[in-house]
C-alpha cells in the first residue's frame, strides 16, 4: 500500500517509536509494580471489566508518589476494586480495603492496551495488546511478542489459563488499541479496529520500530466454543475508538465511534498522515444479522477525539438509549478533554452535559456505569503526553482526581465518595429530556433522527417503542445547543409522537484534525 507523506509533529514520532517494542519475564508469581514506592498516583493504558460489584483492572502504566524525576514508569500489577466497600476517591489506592492487588501466573502476557471480555459465569478473557518496551521497565529482561493468544481467568480456580488455539479458520493477529465490547449472556466478545506492529504479534517481528498497520476489521470471539470470526467492516482502517453495546432487539447493536483512521492502513511514525473520525456519524453493527450500517448524527457534536471512554444508560421505559462519552484527547494540538457528552438514541442527537474541569482532563482511561454512577478509572492528561520524556507530576505530587473519579449521571455532578447503597436507578438527565422530550423516567417524544434513517433495519429495531398510557407528552423545549426555547417543559394530554423536525436545528460540524499524540 502507498503511504502518504505528510509530516506530523515531533512528539508523534517519538511517542510512536518509543512505544512499539517489547520485554520479558520469568515464571512464577510476583508483584508487577516492582520498584514503585509511595502511593498510586496515575494509571493509563490499562483495560478493565466490571462484574457485578467488582472491577478487574488489567496491566497498565503507572506513576507513584515516591518516584524520582525521570524514573516514573512502572508496569502495574493487575488489581481489583471492590465496589461493596465504601471509599474516598482521593485515597483508594493508599492501602484501602476496596483496592486489592492480584498475584498472577507470569505466563500471562503482560500486555497493555489489550482486549478484555467477560462471560455470564464471571470468567474473564484477555486477548492482544502491546508488549511493553524494555526501556520502560529497567529491571525486566527482553522477550519477543507471542502469537494471537487468548487467556481465561477462571473464577473457579482463581488463575489464568491459556485457551487452546481458537477454531474458525479466520486469521487473527495480536492487536493493540482495538475497541472492545462483550455480551456476557451470549458469550460473545468483540474487538473492532486497532493496529498491529512488531510489539503486538511475533508474525510482525521483522517490522521496523515505528511502523504499524491499522485494521478495518472486527473480531468476534465465541467464549462458549472458543472460536474466531473476522469480519470486514467496510470502514477505513481505524484505531483508538470506542465500541459500545446497545441492548435493543434480540441481540442488540454495537456502535463504533471516534478515534482516528488512515486510508492507507500502514503507518510510519513521523511520516504518515492520520485523520480523525469525527462524530457527525457513527457506525452500527446489527449483532443478530451480522451487518454494518452508518447513521448520521446531529446536535452539539463533540470535538474530534481518541482514547476516550463510553458507557450506555437506558431510560426506564426504553424510550431512549443514551451513550455517555467522557474525556479523550485531540490529535492535532496535544489537548486532553474533561467534558462529557451524550449521544441519545433513537434521535441520534449529541448533547453536552458537563464541561468538566481543567485538572480532570484525561485520555487512555476506562469507565463503567453502575446504575447512576459512572466510575472513571485512570487516564493521563495533557501534562503527561509522553510520560517518559516529560515526567509530570513531579516527585511526591499527585492530583486527587488522578486515579478514580465518580460522575453521577442523574445529577450531573462529580463526587469524591463511593457508597454502593447510595446508588439510584438511572434517570434521564434534564438537559437530555429537554431535547428529546419526556422526563426523567422516559416518555421521549423524539423517536427518529433529524437526518433521517440510513438503515431500514435499524429503524425497525427502534420502532417497537410505544409510549405508556400514563406518559404525558412533554415536548422538547430547546435544541441540543441550549439556544432554543425556554427550558420549562410544556405538557399535553395526548400521547402522540411529534416529528423531530419540529424541534431540532442541525448544527455545522467541527473540522477534522490530523495529529496523533496519544497512540
Amino acid at each position: 500500500m502507498l503511504m502518504t507523506m505528510m509530516k506530523t509533529a515531533p512528539l508523534l514520532g517519538s511517542l510512536i517509536f518509543s512505544m512499539l517494542s517489547s520485554t520479558s519475564l520469568a515464571s512464577g508469581l510476583i508483584n508487577r509494580r516492582q520498584d514503585a514506592t509511595g502511593d498510586l498516583c496515575r494509571i493509563w493504558d490499562h483495560r478493565t471489566v466490571m462484574i457485578d460489584d467488582w472491577i478487574y483492572v488489567d496491566f497498565g502504566v503507572s506513576t507513584w508518589t515516591g518516584d524520582k524525576d525521570n524514573e516514573i514508569m512502572h508496569l502495574i500489577n493487575p488489581f481489583g476494586i471492590n465496589l461493596t466497600q465504601k471509599f474516598d476517591t482521593k485515597t483508594i489506592g493508599h492501602e484501602n480495603d476496596a483496592y486489592t492487588e492480584i498475584a498472577i501466573n507470569l505466563d500471562v502476557p503482560s500486555t497493555t492496551k489489550s482486549v478484555i471480555w467477560a462471560d455470564k459465569d464471571q470468567n474473564i478473557y484477555k486477548w492482544g495488546g502491546f508488549y511493553p518496551l524494555k526501556a520502560f521497565w529497567g529491571n525486566y529482561s527482553q522477550f519477543d511478542p507471542r502469537g494471537s493468544e487468548v487467556w481465561k481467568l477462571d473464577k473457579k480456580i482463581a488463575n489464568w489459563t491459556q485457551q487452546p488455539a481458537p477454531t474458525g479458520g479466520d486469521e487473527v493477529s495480536g492487536t493493540r488499541n482495538a475497541a472492545a465490547a462483550y455480551l456476557p449472556e451470549l458469550g460473545l466478545g468483540f474487538a473492532a479496529g486497532g493496529h498491529v506492529s512488531n510489539g503486538t504479534d511475533k508474525k510482525f517481528a521483522s517490522w521496523t520500530d515505528g511502523h504499524a498497520l491499522m485494521l478495518d476489521s472486527m473480531v468476534t470471539y465465541n467464549m462458549g466454543n472458543n472460536s474466531w470470526t473476522n469480519h470486514t467492516t467496510g470502514m477505513t482502517p481505524f484505531t483508538l475508538s470506542a465500541l459500545v453495546h446497545v441492548p435493543i432487539g434480540e441481540k442488540g447493536i454495537l456502535i463504533s465511534m471516534g478515534g482516528i483512521d488512515n486510508p492507507g492502513g500502514y503507518y510510519q511514525a513521523g511520516v504518515t498522515e492520520i485523520e480523525a473520525r469525527d462524530f457527525d456519524s457513527v457506525s452500527l453493527y446489527d449483532v443478530e444479522r451480522g451487518a454494518w450500517s452508518t447513521q448520521r448524527t446531529t446536535g452539539d457534536t463533540p470535538p474530534n477525539r481518541l482514547s476516550f471512554c463510553a458507557v450506555v444508560a437506558v431510560a426506564a421505559d426504553k424510550s431512549s438509549y443514551n451513550l455517555i462519552v467522557h474525556g479523550g484527547a485531540s490529535n492535532d494540538d496535544n489537548r486532553a478533554f474533561s467534558d462529557t457528552y451524550v449521544l441519545t438514541l433513537p434521535s441520534f442527537q449529541w448533547i453536552k452535559i458537563d464541561d468538566g474541569a481543567k485538572n480532570m482532563e484525561r485520555a487512555d482511561h476506562t469507565c463503567h456505569l453502575s446504575k447512576n454512577k459512572m466510575i472513571v478509572i485512570g487516564g493521563r492528561g495533557a501534562d503527561q503526553s509522553n510520560p517518559q520524556i516529560d515526567p509530570l507530576p513531579k516527585n511526591g505530587e499527585c492530583e486527587p482526581t488522578s486515579f478514580i473519579n465518580i460522575f453521577d449521571v442523574n445529577t450531573l455532578k462529580w463526587e469524591t465518595n463511593w457508597d454502593l447503597e447510595a446508588r439510584e436507578d438511572f434517570k434521564v438527565p434534564t438537559p437530555v429530556a429537554e431535547v428529546i422530550g419526556g422526563d426523567e423516567n422516559g416518555c421521549a417524544t423524539v423517536q427518529e433522527p433529524e437526518a433521517g434513517w440510513k438503515s431500514a433495519r435499524i429503524r425497525e429495531l427502534f420502532s417497537n417503542y410505544t409510549a405508556a398510557s400514563d406518559c404525558k407528552v412533554i415536548r422538547p423545549t430547546r435544541t441540543s445547543t441550549g439556544s432554543g426555547a425556554s427550558a420549562t417543559s410544556t405538557q399535553e394530554g395526548s400521547s402522540s409522537m411529534i416529528s423531530p423536525k419540529d424541534s431540532l436545528v442541525y448544527l455545522g460540524l467541527l473540522s477534522l484534525v490530523a495529529y496523533l499524540p496519544f497512540i
